[in-house]
């Protein structure tokens, strides 16, 4: 049986997509429980992720799994051209389509049923062109009233990606992409629609429009969902702050972080699990993006710090220097107690601020200078979360013996050499600032 209904298409104020206010529309053949019939499904190619560092949707990794086969791009069939509801093509979730706009203004419609609750993420890869600006629009059918509504768009500047999700109960949904700015008829566009069943309490969040606020700091776990999920947080800071920034997790997975102006200007990317400290971040506003780069896992969370550094370290505290070559130990060679060192040493102790607090996630750095020629040698390591380091110091080489010392039945000779501490480029007061170089000894 027909049915002739009326869709009341209701937006918000968003002057990219422009539509009549009533659009009459027939839906052939749909049963009373709105299951629709698919078109004819549509094989997809590999997307083509474009751009650099400078793109905020480079995701810098290949998405040949998601989509194996070559695409056609998308040809009316038994029906008019898919530029209105009425004429939406039907898809499926975890297909990758492509198409083109031939006229600016112009939308392409497509619709698609969800029969488990999850949450839906749409990815539209658009045309690579200064000159052109597509954008990404998602509507849900009230199947009561048969009108669109819980709209949700993503409307990034010419030539990006745009992307967008929701968490959905089951439905019947349409994606809509529009022309804002130009067209490009013989370039297609590509875009699919994932469903990811586990995903953070954060979601969605996979644009700037849908990014979560933080005031002056964040501290927050979440995962990655899917191989296009986007993690959009919003960091406002009231003054100047001095921040110490960590992405950890402990997933078989590779992702970054990225930091923009609210201009979309990318201001810094980095890598995970590593300490990036006492970045400068004047009063303002800004974007935050955590994303996989290659891998990710939907089950195992990861953790993203952004806290204000505390009072810079100013100290150090050795409780134990391990050395090769038989000769280790905290021993008095006349001159007072000093550990005894050879070629390769480890230096364990904690990083400590002028209130004796610990200081953790600190690069921390320790150079002993041999005595030959006057060498410095170095090591360098990061606090863990309590301030505590462990810090290596390798092929010191040999030491000259300039100084000798009588135990009662050998003398032993070495040299007596500096142990200097520094973080950052400045040097530490130390508990322990030279060692006892061991160069031989004789009977």
């Amino acid at each position: 049986m027909k049915k002739v209904l009326s869709l009341c298409l209701f937006f918000l104020l968003i002057p990219q997509l422009v539509l009549a206010e009533e659009v009459t529309i027939n839906l052939d053949e749909i049963d009373d429980d709105l299951v629709l019939d698919k078109l004819e499904d549509f094989e997809g190619e590999p997307l083509e992720i474009k751009g650099e560092d400078e793109d905020i949707h480079s995701l810098q990794k290949e998405v040949e799994k998601i989509a194996e086969n070559d695409a056609e791009t998308i040809e009316p069939l038994d029906t008019p051209i898919n530029d209105s509801p009425n004429n939406a093509y039907s898809i499926d979730i975890d297909g990758v389509y492509q198409d083109v706009l031939t006229e600016e203004g112009q939308t392409k419609w497509y619709l698609f049923e969800n029969i488990e609750q999850g949450k839906l993420t749409v990815f539209l890869q658009t045309v690579n062109s200064e000159n052109i600006d597509y954008d990404l629009h998602f509507f849900k059918l009230n199947e009561e009233t048969m009108t669109l509504e819980n709209q949700l768009s993503s409307t990034y500047g010419p030539g990006m990606n745009e992307q967008l999700a929701q968490i959905s109960d089951g439905g019947i949904y349409f994606v809509a992409v529009s022309s804002w700015e130009g067209y490009d008829e013989n370039t297609p566009f590509y875009f699919t629609v994932l469903h990811s069943s586990d995903y953070d309490s954060q979601e969605p969040d996979d644009n700037i429009w849908q990014a979560t606020l933080y005031n002056n700091e964040i501290n927050v776990s979440g995962t990655v969902d899917n191989e296009f999920d986007l993690d959009w947080k919003m960091l406002s800071l009231d003054e100047e702050k001095i921040l110490n920034t960590q992405l950890e997790h402990n997933a078989d997975a590779s992702y970054q972080l990225d930091i923009f102006d609210m201009n979309l200007n990318l201001l810094a990317s980095f890598s995970d699990n590593q300490s990036y400290n006492n970045y400068v971040f004047p009063e303002g506003d800004y974007f935050i993006r955590v994303a996989s780069t290659s891998s990710y896992d939907a089950m195992e969370a990861y953790n993203l710090s952004m806290t204000e550094a505390g009072p810079p370290p100013s100290r150090v505290n050795v409780t134990r220097i391990d050395s090769d070559g038989g000769v280790q130990g905290y021993i008095d060679y006349g001159y007072g107690n000093f550990w005894r060192i050879r070629s390769n040493i480890t230096i364990h102790g904690q990083l400590l601020d002028n209130n004796g607090n610990p200081v953790p996630n600190t690069p921390v750095e320790f150079t002993v200078v041999r005595e030959i020629n006057n060498t410095p040698i170095s090591g360098a390591s990061t606090t863990d979360s309590d301030g505590n380091f462990s810090v290596n110091v390798n092929n010191i080489g040999p030491a000259a013996g300039y100084l000798s010392y009588y135990t009662g039945y050998r003398i032993h000779y070495f040299d007596l050499i500096p142990l200097i501490a520094s973080s950052n480029g400045v040097q530490l007061a130390s508990n322990e600032d030279g060692v006892y170089h061991f160069a031989y000894s004789t009977f």
